[in-house]
């Protein structure tokens, strides 16, 4: 499989050019504003694959990097690992917050409690059905 640096995930996208330019902030911006800059950032991108370092680290998830700004410096950040990756699993805490971030455009936040409540305690249930009521819309 190739270098993959971005997979198309516009809130990891974000969250990446934030991580790693820090002089790039979009906190005080409205969500469809931060939408726009994002789908333009896309844009701007170019991915290319790595088949040297693919072949060479078979097991890994190599993910790299690179953004350049209007002034010709170079922001660069990679890793082999990265969240979520079986060497780098979630916490708990980040797996309800990802699942909150995700399911909050459609569930309250009290449905996004139940089903997760109900997720924790999976082993002790006897079907599933509890947890499928508790998503539905």
């Amino acid at each position: 499989m190739a270098d993959r640096w971005l997979d198309g995930d516009m809130d990891r996208t974000t969250e990446l050019l934030c991580s790693y330019a820090t002089h790039l902030s979009f906190d005080h911006l409205s969500p469809e504003v931060v939408h726009q800059v994002k789908r333009t950032l896309i844009a701007r991108m170019a991915i290319q694959a790595n088949e040297d370092s693919t072949r060479r680290h078979p097991g890994e998830f190599n993910c790299r990097i690179e953004i350049s700004d209007r002034s010709g410096n170079v922001f660069a950040a990679q890793t082999a690992c990265p969240k979520g990756h079986r060497s780098n699993p979630l916490t708990d805490s980040e797996v309800e917050g990802k699942f909150r971030g995700l399911a909050s455009g459609v569930l309250t936040q009290g449905q996004c409690g139940r089903a997760l409540e109900i997720a924790w305690s999976l082993d002790g249930l006897s079907s599933l059905e509890e947890l499928f009521c508790s998503l539905v819309v």
